[in-house]
């Protein structure tokens, strides 16, 4: 006597962690990216590689400026904030009392 065999079902499969996309209608003729024969192999114009030469060192003599600029915001802070915390029981009743002057005259 042959014992009927159970088949399991296999459990669910998940839901697709991505849906692809269709279009219902073709893509226009203007929003095409055109295809190059041989693949994408095209030279820069002579514009473009002249603006490139042209603009290379403009921004390395900016961004050398920005930073001589930086290091030196560096340094007058670290000279300055000793200075702030030695001179701050006389400067900080004077910035109260001109803060008080400035709003009586805008006051009246």
């Amino acid at each position: 006597m042959q014992t009927p065999h159970r088949h399991l079902s296999s459990p669910p499969s998940p839901p697709p962690l991505y849906v692809p996309l269709t279009r219902s209608k073709p893509v226009p003729f203007s929003l095409r990216i055109p295809m190059v024969r041989g693949g994408d192999q095209r030279r820069p114009s002579a514009s473009k590689v002249l603006a490139v030469i042209t603009l290379l060192p403009v921004g390395g003599t900016l961004l050398l400026l920005s930073g001589l600029s930086f290091i030196g915001s560096m340094i007058g802070l670290a000279v300055a904030t000793p200075l702030f915390l030695i001179f701050s029981p006389v400067l900080v009743p004077e910035a109260i009392g001109i803060g008080l002057s400035v709003t009586g005259v805008l006051r009246s």
